[in-house]
């Protein structure tokens, strides 16, 4: 799908390109080669390093917040089916070029940056309601491009092509109000090329529940409201599992919800109102991330009625309406994700959501996670004291596991000194199961099947990840490259760890609509804990195992029990 007002240019094909990572879902190695092996050459690349093979692309035009002077997309090409990032500079790149601004115009992305890219786009996909914009292949182009160096020291390293998903994104309808683009591209003005976006942006807004034809206004005003409710609930959903973007703004995130691009992405250790440390002061902290989207927000408002032919003349989209909306839908999802926290199938949560039981459970464990987290905090490193500890997951497995037997608050007194706090939590917890096993849904459920979906859930609250900080994920990926460069084998190390956080996001984050949750996968292997029966499931080699009791020789559950090790014991 290319964006409206999208300008074309052209990319040279490259003489020695090497597919180092490739999503079978989506594509094939040849196709990615044949198709996608394309960039504009820059200053430190060679004639010899092209092909005399040549490829249309398109660059979107968009605006908004922190687009600077450029006029949109200023290193991406973009077709009908994915979009190369590190394509080179497009006819949008505006400003100088000259030492100050060569991170934002050199067009190229180094190998290393372009494997993050790739990790956190399987793992938002797992890990937010609406998913996230995935890599489809990494093609190194045989060159260098400019990279920065940890101490801001100007460097050179592998150059690489993100091929990925393409998404339509509220900036496309934004004003690139800095932007003064060459005359002779002879491009279409910036406020025609927005009014013109904007009277297609039904189109492009996500569905809503309507039935049969729906006018345009009407689809505009429904589908405005659907993308603030997904936008909501991607924030609320990353943080309830301490996952932060860092600067959503209008051109990052997808009309349908999903985020796009992972510079300033993180895992934070703990539920402290924190960033990145060493993060510049504008990067959003953990619970300030869902103000941005209202932000985002307000700029629609005002380039919708500015430009849009409404049917009735004075007719307008409240801004104040939607925000509210929006919060409302915020509040909500946040309350969701903390009840998700309990391991239980999203169709049972959701017919006990409004219970009074529910809501005082979700508050107490939204007390843990935002309640003592208010305060913005600086850190000095990711090991910083005032980041405290990070205790949910603990408290939650201990809750489980001592729901039908022991005494919880004695197990909590350790983990939460507060004593009205530890009382209220164990006491809405137990009511909780009380419902739950009451209920219809959970009929010929036991108690004990519950119990340990939700010991389950608790041990992915708190496995370390710490693959996923941002300076962990930095230190790595040029470790990996550096190796690839003496023994000049690229494909297993980048497509190894790629493959390898992928699934350990399935397994930590992958949501469970139905009754079976995912215990651990890796490759072709996945173990699945079957709620309504009680047993364990491996999957293996095209094959399956069912048993009741864990048997130490298949290979699936072996598998399952070294990922967790003494987390193990919570659940089994």
């Amino acid at each position: 799908m290319i964006p409206p007002g999208a300008v074309p240019f052209a990319a040279k094909g490259l003489a020695r390109a090497l597919c180092v990572y490739v999503n079978a879902d989506y594509i094939t190695e040849d196709a990615a080669l044949r198709d996608y092996a394309f960039a504009v050459p820059s200053e430190i690349e060679h004639e010899s390093d092209f092909t005399s093979n040549a490829k249309t692309f398109f660059a979107e035009r968009y605006g908004g917040d922190g687009i600077g002077e450029h006029g949109g997309a200023g290193r991406c090409g973009t077709t009908a089916e994915f979009q190369i990032k590190g394509i080179g500079r497009t006819p949008l790149i505006g400003g100088h070029l000259g030492e100050d601004g060569i991170w934002h115009t050199h067009g190229g992305m180094a190998c290393m940056d372009a494997i993050r890219e790739a990790i956190w786009g399987e793992v938002f996909s797992y890990a937010l309601p609406h998913g996230a914009v995935r890599v489809v292949a990494i093609i190194l182009t045989g060159t260098d491009c400019w990279f920065e160096g940890p101490r801001g020291e100007r460097a050179t390293a592998p150059r690489a092509l993100v091929v990925r998903e393409v998404a339509i994104r509220p900036a496309h309808f934004f004003r690139a109000v800095y932007f003064r683009p060459n005359p002779a591209l002879g491009l279409e003005s910036d406020a025609s090329r927005v009014k013109r976006a904007v009277n297609a942006l039904p189109e492009f807004l996500p569905p809503t529940n309507s039935v049969g034809r729906v006018a345009p206004i009407d689809h505009l005003i429904g589908g405005l409201a659907e993308m603030a409710s997904r936008m909501a609930s991607q924030c609320a959903a990353a943080q309830s599992r301490r996952l932060l973007h860092g600067t959503l703004n209008g051109s990052n995130i997808g009309l349908d919800g999903r985020w796009i691009d992972y510079g300033t992405a993180t895992l934070l250790p703990t539920y402290a109102n924190a960033k990145s440390y060493g993060a510049p002061r504008q990067f959003a902290t953990l619970w300030e991330e869902q103000t941005r989207p209202a932000a985002i927000i307000d700029q629609f408002c005002f380039y919708i009625n500015k430009y849009f032919a409404f049917p009735r003349g004075g007719m307008r989209i409240l801004s104040d309406a939607l925000k509210t909306h929006y919060w409302s839908s915020y509040d909500s999802a946040l309350m969701m994700s903390h009840l998700r926290m309990l391991g239980l199938p999203d169709d049972l949560l959701k017919s006990v959501a409004a219970r009074p039981e529910s809501v005082a459970l979700a508050r107490e464990l939204m007390n843990i996670t935002r309640g003592r987290n208010r305060e913005r905090i600086e850190p000095a490193s990711h090991e910083s004291d005032a980041l405290e500890r990070n205790i949910l997951g603990n408290v939650l497995i201990r809750l489980a596991r001592n729901v039908e037997c022991g005494d919880p608050e004695v197990e909590l007194s350790e983990l939460l000194p507060d004593s009205q706090l530890r009382e209220r939590l164990c006491n809405a917890y137990e009511q909780f199961f009380g419902i739950l096993c009451q209920s219809e849904e959970c009929a010929g459920i036991s108690r004990k099947s519950l119990t340990t979906m939700a010991a389950l859930k608790a041990a992915k609250l708190t496995r370390s990840f710490d693959e996923l900080i941002r300076q962990e994920m930095a230190m790595d990926n040029y470790r990996i490259v550096q190796h690839a460069l003496k023994s000049g084998e690229w494909r297993d190390g980048i497509t190894g760890k790629i493959e390898r956080l992928r699934d350990i996001a399935a397994t930590l984050y992958s949501s469970h609509d139905e009754w079976d949750v995912l215990a651990w996968q890796h490759r072709d292997e996945r173990v699945w804990f079957m709620g309504r029966r009680e047993v364990w499931r491996s999957e293996y080699r095209g094959g399956h195992l069912v048993s009741k009791n864990l048997d130490p020789v298949n290979p699936a559950l072996v598998g399952m029990l070294k990922f967790w090790g003494d987390y193990a014991r919570w659940f089994v």
